[in-house]
């Protein structure tokens, strides 16, 4: 983020489609740093048995910001693994959508898959939409999900104004420290 001209108040899109063959291994990391209006759409599909999928996000948007996600992963292929972890801070009057989806077919068993999707509001006015979801169709799988929000309104903004940040300053300096930890260790 340290001399970047990124302009906020573009639009921006990303369509990302991808097919993962057997014995392989996909690491994504996609940062969002705020824009006007920000789409992400991911399409993963396992073609082969024993491989393995991991999408990792950051997001940050603040004030007439909306920063839009949607994950479609299927496992119609036995033996896959899938890892989806996306995490958000939002400031001001920003917006987040997530919308999350891992299909395990009837054929996939052994089908390992894990989505999670956590957000960190540093004021009253942001607001996230949030929707993993999980469809299993076979019996044998090991399937979790879930979301997390976390309202900061307290200590940690209360401390940044102690020390004269602005909520975007104490925005960025959550998000240095959550880069620092991405992509969190396997």
């Amino acid at each position: 983020m340290n001399g970047c001209k990124w302009k906020a108040q573009r639009h921006f899109i990303l369509l990302g489609y991808r097919l993962i063959n057997a014995n392989s291994r996909y690491l994504g990391v996609n940062i969002g740093l705020g824009a006007r209006w920000s789409r992400t759409e991911l399409v993963t599909q396992f073609i082969g048995e024993h491989a393995e999928c991991d999408l990792q996000g950051l997001y940050l948007a603040g004030d007439g910001q909306l920063m839009d996600y949607h994950l479609d992963v299927t496992h119609a292929i036995p033996n896959c693994n899938s890892r989806e972890n996306f995490k958000g801070i939002l400031y001001g009057k920003g917006r987040a959508v997530f919308d999350g989806r891992v299909l395990v077919a009837k054929d996939a068993q052994k089908s390992d898959a894990a989505m999670s999707n956590n957000n960190l509001m540093l004021s009253e006015g942001a607001e996230v939409d949030t929707k993993p979801q999980l469809e299993i169709n076979a019996d044998d799988v090991k399937c979790s999900h879930g979301t997390q929000l976390g309202s900061s309104t307290g200590k940690v903004v209360l401390s940044a104004f102690a020390w004269n940040f602005s909520t975007v300053s104490a925005a960025n300096a959550v998000f240095r420290i959550c880069w620092r930890n991405y992509p969190p260790a396997a």
